[in-house]
């Protein structure tokens, strides 16, 4: 019994180190896809040199909750932040494609 439950525990030690190979390759794999996709995503080091660049800025409530999102997110998740950024950011493209064509419609029927 106590073989088998070592044995077990090597086990679950093994697949939990190609689960996080797997997460790894998949995060750079979407990194490489988002960069292709939308541009370079500014790194931390610039992101902070923008936030001291524009410290006498005043935010409104929605980049505010964006900034405070996104510290989060890399503090708690940073696997996750890339993904969030490109989704919001594709989100973002649809709207203002939906707005372009409500707008030029509304040109049209004038």
């Amino acid at each position: 019994a106590f073989e088998r439950h070592r044995q077990v525990k090597v086990d679950v030690i093994q697949i939990e180190h190609l689960m996080q190979t797997c997460k790894t390759k998949l995060v750079q794999a979407f990194e490489e896809w988002y960069d292709q996709r939308y541009g370079q995503m500014p790194s931390a080091e610039a992101a902070a040199a923008a936030a001291e660049a524009a410290a006498g800025e005043r935010y409104d409530p929605q980049e505010m909750f964006d900034m405070i999102e996104a510290d989060r997110l890399e503090t708690q998740h940073p696997d996750a932040l890339a993904y969030h950024k490109a989704r919001k950011n594709a989100i973002r493209d649809v709207r203002q494609k939906r707005t372009g064509a409500v707008a030029a419609a509304r040109v049209v029927g004038r």
